[in-house]
């Protein structure tokens, strides 16, 4: 098992939509304004949330199976239909109560004009349908992700999501910009990528002729994904609160100042993601003595990875976002941007224990820390934006996965050893972010702190990356090599 190669096939799948994105924002922002643009941004948060009903399939589906890697094929077969019959079941209840409730949900946003809230009630049916697709994405990629299928896993991941991203421009150019029209269009999108996925599925992990979901496999998959389930429950919240409130409280157009830069930004979280989905079955297999040497090297190589990465795009992102979508856009949403930056930091160290503790059989962990932040947080966002606006509530995200980055080192058993690793390349990001925001472009002075905390960052990066850069290699499977 390569770690190593399996992460980088997540991170060059991760890529391509990423660079497509960087060339169709702008695109989108001409072809359908600025407010639909906000709207459609609100609309992906909510389905988003109702993807929760997944209940923690597809990472129990993926656990599962790497656990039943020495199983018959047919104990495989049978936990993936029992997995998939159940999550498009679930995926049909949430996608009828977003039929229902999405249209009053939505139209909420203040200051909607009224031609744009009956394209939104239009285009509702569509939201619905995106349901049980997006649920049943979840189990059929967990069960190639658990059978190490790493490769045809995000080679159609990465088709899918490119195409979900290209279509419905060119619809609302060729077509017309309406929602619905947008929507019919992802719908169909991610119809097919699902259906790719079950085909390999199929040929891969390999999947059998299809069996009804014994109480036995519910059971088993209900422990696991009963926790991961609540943790659905709350993440989209924590993740999506402070979109969902710049909406209700200052209307459309601020929620696309706060979106643009954040989806730019949160591009970055591909890299935590992809060496912690490939870590994910390796979680569920080694053994617990080696579990903490495999968590502190892999935290090493990741934030000697990201810190010159991070120092650079804050010291980019002011006149990037000034080409990107326009000098009245960007001066908007540069400060923004660069306050998330500092709290992409602590979000991306935080995604190696998560992993572990996933993997190794504890999302019950995981499910406890976010609903401890759960109210101080929704207080926190409403107060922000009441006193600051969007940029408050950029700066009380930060916060927030700061203080889950350190949680989440302390649940591990490891707190001293992960921060020792992870803050003096934090401190830089932090310096560079204060930097950027005391001394904006084109400044002199600013341009000459970053460019002195970038060849420190690279520095650091290099030492890193000589001494801990991990092989990451498992051959046979039941012989594990500490990394």
């Amino acid at each position: 098992m390569s770690i190593r190669r399996y992460a980088s096939y997540n991170l060059v799948a991760a890529v391509a939509p990423i660079l497509v994105s960087f060339a169709t924002v702008p695109l989108y922002l001409e072809a359908i304004g600025l407010e639909r643009y906000g709207v459609l941004a609100i609309c992906w948060v909510l389905v988003g949330y109702f993807g929760l009903f997944e209940f923690g399939l597809g990472p129990a589906t993926s656990q599962r199976i790497a656990a039943l890697a020495d199983a018959p094929a047919n104990e495989k077969s049978q936990t993936i239909w029992c997995a998939l019959l159940l999550s498009l079941g679930l995926g049909i209840l949430g996608g009828c109560l977003v039929y229902v409730f999405g249209g009053p949900l939505l139209t909420a946003i203040r200051s909607i004009e009224s031609s744009l809230a009956d394209e939104l009630n239009r285009a509702i049916p569509w939201l619905a349908v995106l349901i049980p697709l997006t649920t049943s994405y979840g189990v059929l990629s967990g069960a190639l992700q658990g059978s190490n299928r790493f490769k045809v896993m995000n080679l159609i991941g990465a088709t899918g999501n490119v195409v979900v991203g290209v279509a419905p421009l060119l619809v609302a150019v060729l077509v017309g910009p309406q929602l619905p029209n947008l929507l019919e269009t992802v719908v169909v999108g991610r119809g097919l990528t699902v259906a790719m996925l079950l085909m390999c599925c199929w040929r891969s992990v390999p999947m059998s002729v299809p069996a009804l979901p014994s109480w036995a496999r519910i059971e088993s998959l209900a422990v696991f994904g009963g926790w991961v389930t609540a943790t659905a429950i709350v993440v989209p919240i924590l993740m999506g609160a402070e979109k969902l409130a710049i909406g209700w409280m200052a209307g459309a157009t601020a929620v696309s100042i706060y979106m643009i830069p954040y989806n730019l930004i949160s591009r970055l979280l591909v890299i935590p993601q992809s060496l912690a989905s490939a870590l994910f079955p390796r979680f569920a297999l080694i053994p617990e003595h080696e579990v903490d040497a495999t968590e502190y090297r892999a935290l090493r190589s990741l934030s000697a990875i990201l810190t010159p990465i991070l120092v650079a795009g804050l010291a980019a992102l002011p006149p990037f976002l000034d080409l990107w979508v326009g000098a009245n856009i960007g001066q908007q949403s540069w400060p923004i941007g660069t306050v998330l930056i500092a709290g992409i930091w602590f979000n991306c160290c935080s995604f190696i224990p998560h992993s572990r503790l996933q993997g190794g059989g504890r999302p019950d962990v995981v499910t406890k820390i976010s609903i401890g932040q759960l109210l101080p947080y929704l207080l926190a966002v409403y107060v922000a934006i009441r006193l600051a606006g969007p940029i408050g509530a950029a700066a009380v995200w930060s916060v927030r996965v700061a203080v889950e980055m350190f949680i989440f080192f302390a649940a591990t058993g490891q707190p001293q050893r992960l921060l020792s690793t992870v803050l003096p390349p934090g401190a830089l990001v932090l310096a560079s972010a204060a930097a950027a925001l005391l001394a904006p472009f084109p400044s002199a002075v600013g341009i000459a702190t970053q460019i002195v905390l970038l060849a420190l960052a690279i520095g650091i990066a290099i030492i890193r990356l000589r001494k801990e850069f991990p092989s990451w290699r498992i051959s046979p499977m039941d012989q594990v090599s500490p990394i």
